[in-house]
């Protein structure tokens, strides 16, 4: 393969310099996609009377090494050179040869398919472009939890999943800042993405919302809001959570089904304390 590339660059420094008649221009110079769906990358190349001897290589040359991501020959696939990676994932598309493009269609992407692409063509002339393909993955819903952790104070956490490293901002009811109180950990997954999960400690005297945001530079953002009442209010709704489902356990009567009910619809609904009230329902509901 090493020979190969040898080779080729020395035909295009011998080539090149003594003829402009046969050219090749990338469409587009850089690509953007989305992890595990696939992309085409294209190159034009200059008008001929036959496409039967046409040779098209694709490579990505950055990062090194360089790898053959697909090489038609003369006509001829040639898969003696493809990196094991792209094998099975890397198409021509041979019929916008006739439109004298050279198409690549790549699928299945993985994030480290991201990096520089050279599209070489070859009649009777060579000539080659370069574009740049970058991989990314939309971070996912965020994972809301809430502890206590103090009589009177709360842990929010948040996590969320993607790829670039995403900042994670905490911002109070007021649009305040609460950066300087979160603390935030990360790890990769076996694909790649980051695993983010960030958490800040709130009062709970103050009634208010709390809005956790992951921010990428992608612009690909996902934000999850939670909404803490007043301790007070706290305590109702956990004496009234406990006894409706003490009651539904002992007994079938229409008091514990409409006390239940009542519960439900109330931990559904989009009120300020949603949040808390979801949290006192899942953890009672194994009894």
């Amino acid at each position: 393969s090493y020979v190969h590339e040898v080779c080729l660059l020395n035909l295009f420094s011998v080539s090149l310099p003594f003829t402009a008649l046969f050219t090749v221009e990338a469409e587009q110079d850089s690509y953007y996609a989305e992890l595990h769906s696939e992309i085409k990358m294209a190159c034009r190349f200059s008008r001929m009377q036959s496409s039967e001897l046409l040779t098209v290589i694709w490579q990505r040359i950055v990062p090194t090494p360089i790898e053959d991501v697909y090489r038609l020959e003369r006509g001829l696939e040639n898969n003696n050179f493809t990196n094991e990676r792209f094998r099975g994932r890397a198409q021509l598309v041979k019929e916008d040869l006739l439109k004298f493009r050279a198409v690549l269609k790549l699928s299945q992407l993985q994030l480290n398919d991201s990096g520089m692409y050279r599209c070489i063509v070859k009649h009777q002339d060579v000539d080659y472009k370069q574009t740049k393909l970058t991989i990314w993955a939309p971070y996912t819903s965020v994972k809301k939890n809430i502890r206590r952790t103090g009589t009177e104070e709360v842990e929010l956490s948040c996590q969320s999943q993607g790829f670039p490293l995403a900042k994670v901002v905490w911002r109070d009811g007021r649009l305040q800042s609460l950066m300087q109180g979160s603390r935030s950990t990360n790890e990769t997954t076996s694909e790649g993405t980051w695993n983010i999960t960030s958490r800040v400690t709130v009062h709970t005297n103050v009634i208010s919302n709390y809005t956790c945001s992951f921010e990428s530079e992608n612009r690909d953002s996902q934000e999850a809001t939670f909404r803490i009442p007043a301790i007070a209010v706290v305590a109702v709704i956990v004496i009234v959570a406990v006894t409706s489902l003490v009651l539904h356990r002992r007994r079938k009567g229409w008091l514990s089904w409409f006390l239940v009910l009542t519960f439900t619809l109330f931990c559904v609904s989009r009120t300020a304390y949603g949040v808390l009230c979801m949290e006192v329902h899942v953890y009672h509901n194994p009894l």
